[in-house]
């Protein structure tokens, strides 16, 4: 039996590194948090058990977020960064230093979900 999905967005990228750019969508379950390309193909799944900090971020320019996990990796610490981007934009940057962060709502569920705070 599947996990129960907690979360699950679309029309977001995956930023990898070099060539490992892909879009998808951001999945959180009540055991893990996994990001999977158009087809299903995870490119990234992390036990919730093994990530350290969660943190969303405004990119550089209008529209654009991050969302940065910082997990275990066996012995190393890794992280995912995830990337939001809004084509609406506001003269003058105004918008963008009023909006919330897009991630904000992600990083709060995925801490419920690590910390058992999820019913």
């Amino acid at each position: 039996m599947a996990d129960q999905i907690l979360k699950k967005e679309n029309k977001l990228t995956y930023l990898g590194g070099f060539l490992r750019r892909k879009n998808g969508s951001l999945v959180l379950t009540r055991t893990s948090l996994s990001f999977e390309k158009k087809d299903g193909t995870k490119v990234l799944d992390i036990p919730l058990a093994d990530i350290t900090s969660v943190n969303s971020k405004k990119g550089v320019g209008n529209g654009v977020d991050h969302l940065y996990v910082l997990y275990n990796q066996g012995a190393r610490e890794r992280q995912a960064k995830i990337q939001h981007f809004s084509i609406f934009t506001s003269g003058m940057g105004i918008a963008s230093r009023i909006t919330p962060l897009y991630f904000a709502s992600w990083e709060q569920m995925i801490n419920d979900a690590r910390f058992g705070k999820i019913g």
